[in-house]
């Protein structure tokens, strides 16, 4: 009796796209991506909800969201974890967020652990307010940016513990979609 393989071409050519999706969406966010004044990584600010989950089949609806206030809710990956998260409004993307030890960067070189004052050489026009939970070891310092979107820089004893980039009034929003 011949060997019979385990797979036929059909399904090595599936199982090699399928493969090659995951390498290249963990490269993009595992090592240093840039994030541009509207997207990170091909995800515009205003990309519909049904393109993003195309482009990035490992993202889903984050489970512990309640996606019937507001119509606010995050896409989260569930093959790893990225450090970044994606909010959902009425079905397009409004804010992307750098959480966590994300390697990604914003074009001016910014990213998570990045100083106070790197913020400030990089962006100068910014503006500064007193963290809400941090007080006085704390801001949030934020960017207004020619394309009408801003970037958020959370800082707790002067660097960079997460940032987001988003249209108003979302990327201001302290509490994920609150």
């Amino acid at each position: 009796m011949a060997f019979a393989p385990l797979f036929n071409q059909q399904s090595d050519k599936i199982l090699m796209k399928y493969t090659l999706i995951i390498f290249l969406f963990l490269g993009i966010f595992s090592t240093k991506a840039l994030m541009t004044e509207d997207s990170l990584a091909g995800v515009p600010i205003g990309m519909p909800i049904s393109i993003v989950l195309s482009k990035f089949p490992s993202y889903a609806v984050e489970s512990n969201f309640n996606t019937t206030v507001n119509d606010c809710y995050y896409l989260r990956s569930s093959s790893s974890n990225t450090g970044v998260d994606i909010m959902i409004v009425d079905n397009i993307v409004v804010r992307i967020d750098i959480i966590e030890n994300s390697k990604v960067t914003t074009n001016q070189g910014i990213g998570i652990s990045s100083s106070k004052s790197e913020v400030i050489k990089a962006y100068p026009q910014l503006i500064a307010k007193t963290h809400p939970y941090l007080g006085q070891a704390g801001q949030y310092l934020t960017v207004k940016l020619p394309s009408g979107n801003s970037i958020v820089f959370e800082t707790a004893f002067d660097v960079v513990t997460e940032y987001r980039l988003g249209r108003d009034p979302e990327v201001s929003y302290i509490e994920g979609c609150n």
